[in-house]
């Protein structure tokens, strides 16, 4: 296992993948989940909230509860907040699972690079959306193993309204993404590697984590 100094450096420097092509954080993480309301441009949440992280490194996993373990209070955005309580999950999947029916707990975003420098953002009804999430996820396991899988995945809309785009300012640009309900198809450890990571885009910066719906 890496140090902890190092392994930070490790993932905000760099992260998984060639050292000239993509890369990758290999964790996802959820919105704030909790009751909220939404006045004078400003999102209070009266009560207790939760939100969930997954990686699929177990190194990561593991500093990242040894860190939470350390303190009771944080800051999150200049407020102070107290961690009350810390789960531990595995997920369950049976070894002959290929689908899963799937809803968003952080928006999903898949993009391409247009010649004249602009980002197009694509929505779950465009017929590239479900090829772009499948790219993705082929660089993503190769940025980990070092090779393209032999497989793909798909991804179909099942639930997708007007109120599920989502649309947030990013550092110095604008992020278009979709939270909704999809079928998610592919093999056991595609759907397990997927779960751990997310699905399309920019995962680290809290897009494509999703749930299974039972």
């Amino acid at each position: 296992m890496r140090l902890e100094p190092e392994y930070s450096e490790f993932l905000h420097d760099a992260g998984y993948g060639e050292p000239v092509g993509k890369h990758f954080k290999m964790f996802c993480f959820s919105q704030l989940r909790g009751k909220s309301y939404y006045r004078n441009k400003t999102l209070t949440f009266p009560s207790a909230v939760s939100f969930s992280i997954r990686t699929a490194d177990p190194a990561q996993a593991a500093i990242l509860q040894q860190a939470l373990q350390l303190h009771q209070t944080y800051i999150l955005n200049k407020q102070e907040i107290v961690l009350e309580k810390l789960s531990i999950s595995e997920l369950d999947l049976d070894p002959d699972c290929t689908q899963l029916k799937i809803r968003m707990l952080s928006p999903i975003t898949v993009h391409t690079t247009l010649p004249d420098g602009h980002t197009k953002y694509y929505n779950p009804l465009d017929d590239d959306f479900a090829r772009l999430v499948n790219q993705n996820y082929r660089n993503k396991w190769k940025s980990v193993f070092g090779e393209f899988p032999d497989d793909t995945i798909a991804i179909y809309a099942l639930s997708i309204a007007s109120k599920d785009k989502v649309v947030t300012d990013f550092r110095f640009f604008r992020v278009t993404a979709w939270n909704g309900t999809y079928l998610l198809q592919g093999k056991p450890e595609a759907l397990r590697f997927l779960y751990h990571t997310g699905l399309g885009a920019r995962n680290s910066t809290g897009f494509g984590m999703f749930e299974i719906i039972r």
